[in-house]
């Protein structure tokens, strides 16, 4: 079974299954397909791309949460920055210990999307978010401009 740039570059590859099957709809900023308008070299390193991607929501800790998950460990570090707080370190080391998300920042594949199907949380709120403050997510939570 191919996967990741193999899947969509199959010459036999439907192209429009394989775009549909890359949305989400229980994501952050409601559903849709999520990417950036940031060219890859301006993150400066696959790290940064996966910490842009996969940084965590604040969830409380409670006993019985995974003590590791980059959510738990964000909450005790410092919510309202990003990972250049040293108090963000370990949620930092969790999400480049994931090997489930290692290699998502192996290669970029560029979308040329119409302006009106485009969202910036910074400028405009896609659909599912309207009501919420821009830069929100979909619980309210206001993001680090990564």
């Amino acid at each position: 079974c191919a996967s990741g740039l193999a899947r969509l570059a199959r010459d036999s590859a439907d192209h429009v299954a394989v775009i549909s099957g890359a949305k989400s709809s229980t994501g952050h900023f409601g559903t849709g397909i999520y990417a950036t308008c940031k060219e890859p070299q301006l993150f400066g390193s696959k790290e940064a791309v996966l910490f842009n991607n996969h940084w965590p929501r604040a969830v409380g800790v409670h006993e019985g949460s995974d003590q590791r998950h980059a959510s738990t460990l964000l909450a005790r570090g410092c919510p309202d920055a990003g990972p250049q707080d040293a108090r963000n370190r370990p949620v930092c080391d969790a999400i480049l210990s994931d090997e489930s998300r290692r290699s998502l920042a192996d290669y970029c594949v560029p979308l040329l999307v119409p302006q009106r199907f485009a969202y910036n949380i910074w400028e405009r709120l896609p659909p599912d978010l309207i009501g919420w403050c821009p830069g929100c997510n979909r619980w309210g939570e206001k993001q680090w401009s990564g």
